[in-house]
């Protein structure tokens, strides 16, 4: 596959065009990227469900969906880098019998080039009110960023295993659900060296991406109850780690309630 793609930030982000410079360095904002990459994916025994040329997955009964890929950013293409990424994926839904399902996705990735933030790894934070899936509900826009790391998201549904058991809540119908999810990363000192803190010429403070600590993970947990009104998701989620980090070294609020709807047909 080839494709081409333009960062134009609408946030006031700017990255050193020569870091050995130091602040001296010109400063850029926009970035052009132009890019090769082919992909591999290993699915045992997997079964679909086919309506002419759309294909629905129905997933694998003992074996992880394995993908991984590779991409080439070339300057011949149109891009400001030549950069190598390798990225991995493996996901999978097991069921426990009595005890419910659990589902995981296990990412990583690696890049040994030296590149502004927006073109390495920036990792999924989501501090709205909404709950997602297989990002880090309790990390901050623009947080953390790594020219490599591992993340694991798994997910458990007890089912009926508890709730079915309560004679005023079986009726109702809801389903406890519990998550955990990990993050480990982290990014070279030529990195880091690509970003900036010094103030533009509008005075403005650029944004910032932070980096994770190698020997110590992100970490999230959470709890809720599924199938509310047999629509709604209320979820708590607790960070347990990296909290005093927050703006002007604000300490971060580690507790948040979310929420979020699935209709199902």
């Amino acid at each position: 596959m080839v494709g081409s793609r333009t960062f134009n930030p609408l946030f006031p982000f700017h990255f050193r065009q020569n870091p050995e410079l130091g602040d001296q360095s010109p400063l850029q904002s926009d970035i052009n990227d132009a890019y090769w990459s082919i992909e591999a994916r290993l699915a045992r025994k997997e079964k679909y469900l086919m309506d002419g040329n759309e294909r629905i997955t129905l997933g694998t009964k003992r074996a992880p969906v394995l993908t991984i890929r590779y991409t080439q950013g070339l300057k011949s293409l149109g891009s400001d880098f030549n950069y190598r990424r390798i990225t991995l994926r493996a996901q999978q839904s097991l069921r426990l019998g009595a005890l419910g399902r659990m589902t995981y996705l296990l990412s990583a990735g690696y890049t040994p080039d030296v590149m502004p933030a927006p073109m390495l790894f920036p990792h999924i934070g989501n501090p709205t009110p909404l709950l997602t899936t297989n990002t880090f509900n309790r990390m901050q826009f623009y947080e953390f960023v790594s020219d490599r790391f591992v993340a694991v998201h798994i997910q458990h549904r007890f089912e009926g295993l508890l709730f079915n058991r309560i004679p005023g809540i079986r009726k109702l119908n809801w389903r406890l659900i519990a998550n955990v999810d990990a993050l480990w990363g982290s990014l070279s000192k030529e990195n880091q060296a690509v970003s900036t803190a010094k103030p533009l010429p509008n005075g403005a403070r650029p944004i910032f991406f932070g980096a994770l600590d190698k020997n110590k993970p992100y970490m999230e947990v959470g709890y809720g109850i599924d199938n509310i009104f047999k629509l709604i998701r209320i979820q708590a989620i607790h960070r347990l780690d990296y909290l005093d980090d927050g703006p002007n070294g604000i300490p971060l609020n580690s507790f948040a309630l979310k929420a979020s709807a699935t209709i199902s047909f």
